[in-house]
C-alpha cells in the first residue's frame, strides 16, 4: 500500500511475436495495472491502467533465439538493470510473456 492508501501494482510485458515488435529484437514493457471488480464480492482483478510505459528495453535476443528461456532471461536482465525486479513467474500470452514486477 502507498502513503495514500492505494495499492500498486506492475505487470511486464515481454513481446517476443514478430507481429508485434518494429524489428528483430525483442523487448519488455512495464506498465502500471489498476484493479478493477469489487474485492469484496470475490471479482476484482488487475488490469492494464494504459497510458505512458514506465519502463521499455530491447533486448539483445531476436526473435529467432527466444527458445530455451533465452529472451525471458534476458528481459529479466534488462528490467533488472532499469531498476525493476520480477515478484512473479512468466506467464505466456498471445504475443509473449507477462509478469508482476516491482521497483527494485
Amino acid at each position: 500500500m502507498s502513503s495514500t492508501g492505494t495499492r500498486t501494482h506492475f505487470t511486464a510485458w515481454y513481446t517476443s511475436d514478430r507481429s508485434a515488435l518494429d524489428g528483430r529484437f525483442t523487448d519488455v514493457t512495464v506498465l502500471e495495472d489498476t484493479l478493477t471488480g469489487d474485492e469484496e464480492k470475490g471479482d476484482a482483478a488487475w488490469s492494464c491502467a494504459g497510458g505512458t510505459p514506465l519502463f521499455y528495453a530491447v533486448t539483445a535476443v531476436t526473435v529467432d533465439d527466444v527458445d530455451g528461456g533465452r529472451g525471458l532471461e534476458a528481459a529479466a536482465e534488462v528490467l533488472e538493470e532499469g531498476g525493476w525486479r520480477l515478484i512473479g513467474p512468466w506467464q505466456d500470452v498471445t504475443t509473449g510473456s507477462t509478469a508482476t514486477v516491482e521497483r527494485a
